[in-house]
């Protein structure tokens, strides 16, 4: 179904899922107004934690697999850290990396680290690592 891999790109680019354009086809549109997966993924995407999202993907699998989505599903679920990464940016001026860690649900320190310092390379984040803080 192409609505569903179209909302899926948009929850792994931007971290929610935004309109179809308005020439896209009465299918499509109301494609977009039906329950599933999709939705389901996107309200946890944006209001719950990495767990719960997980959780709806296993409890989809089928239907997921099915559409021929499973690996998009993946990617979207990795970018869930780095979306909550940028979130935090725009919320805070300076946070430790053990509360990075915490809230965007990587297992350490070291991990929120590495993640940053790959979104910083990759210039997804204007930030600097300050080891003495």
């Amino acid at each position: 179904d192409a609505y569903k891999r179209y909302a899926l790109v948009c929850l792994k680019m931007y971290g929610e899922i935004r309109p179809p354009p308005a020439y896209a086809s009465l299918i499509v549109q109301e494609a977009a107004q039906q329950p599933g997966y999709v939705k389901e993924l996107a309200t946890a995407f944006q209001e719950a934690t990495i767990e719960e999202v997980r959780r709806i993907a296993e409890e989809n699998a089928t239907e997921i697999t099915e559409d021929d989505n499973r690996y998009l599903v993946e990617e979207v679920i990795q970018s869930y850290t780095r979306h909550k990464v940028q979130l935090l940016k725009e919320t805070y001026l300076t946070l430790s990396l053990s509360e990075i860690a915490e809230q965007v649900g990587v297992e350490s320190a070291a991990a929120a680290e590495a993640l940053l310092a790959d979104m910083i390379a990759k210039g997804e984040i204007a930030a600097r690592i300050d080891k003495d803080s």
